[in-house]
């Protein structure tokens, strides 16, 4: 037996005696128990914080059905397994307390649709490679967006070092493919044009995707009070 079958094996046990809380027996079978994780002196503040964000993965799980959590444990193999670590140590490692609400939101849908939507890996690849800000501008960008269907276009900030961040985020979310690129093959890309103070792009699933669970984490307006802020 190798260990990561040994891994399975701790994963499959734990979540009995978790009382099938997905959450709890990824922690346990990854990083040990909680009170194992508070001794080590170097990494208290990470692993107190680390507690505290795993909040947004337990209110996530009470979320979904008791059958789809069944058939998300039944099912688990090395893949499933690895996104689970990944997704609980970036939430553990990140910088921004919002990473870990996305990736919480991620957490949810992998648990309810039993595989992870391609852009969801290539966001959980790459969330380190964004900012707070990033996804903020995003969120505003898509929330001021108007237009036609998928066509929807967004006017850009007067002040040069504004709309320069506005430019530097949407070019970061066309790398992913949030945004698709222009076929006049100016440096925004495909389907998204640009002009003197707007921006004109395609709204795709995967950005709609990202747009509402951030819709969903932004509507405490105290906390994150988006629209009105300033992006510098």
């Amino acid at each position: 037996m190798n260990n990561m079958e040994n891994y399975l094996i701790t994963f499959g046990e734990t979540i009995g005696k978790e009382i099938h809380s997905i959450v709890e027996a990824s922690v346990k079978t990854f990083f040990k128990s909680k009170g194992e994780l508070a001794t080590f002196t170097i990494n208290n503040y990470m692993n107190a914080r680390f507690d505290k964000r795993l909040e947004d993965f337990s209110y996530e799980e009470e979320q979904i059905s008791d059958q789809d959590k069944k058939n998300f444990y039944e099912n688990i193999n090395y893949e499933k397994l690895n996104y689970l670590f990944e997704l609980l140590n970036k939430t553990r490692t990140s910088t921004f307390d919002l990473h870990a609400k996305i990736l919480a939101k991620i957490y949810s849908d992998f648990l309810r649709e039993n595989f992870l939507f391609y852009y969801d890996k290539i966001l959980l690849s790459n969330i380190n490679n964004l900012t707070d800000q990033d996804f903020e501008i995003f969120y505003r960008i898509i929330s001021s967006r108007t237009g036609i269907g998928i066509h929807k276009k967004y006017e850009i900030e007067n002040n040069i070092t504004t709309s320069l961040v506005e430019v530097s985020v949407i070019e970061k979310f066309i790398y992913l493919g949030y945004f698709l690129r222009n076929k006049s093959g100016n440096r925004l890309g495909q389907n998204i044009e640009m002009s003197s103070n707007e921006i004109t792009f395609i709204l795709t699933d995967a950005a709609q995707r990202l747009y509402n669970r951030l819709d969903d984490i932004f509507s405490d307006k105290e906390k994150y009070s988006i629209i009105n802020s300033s992006i510098i």
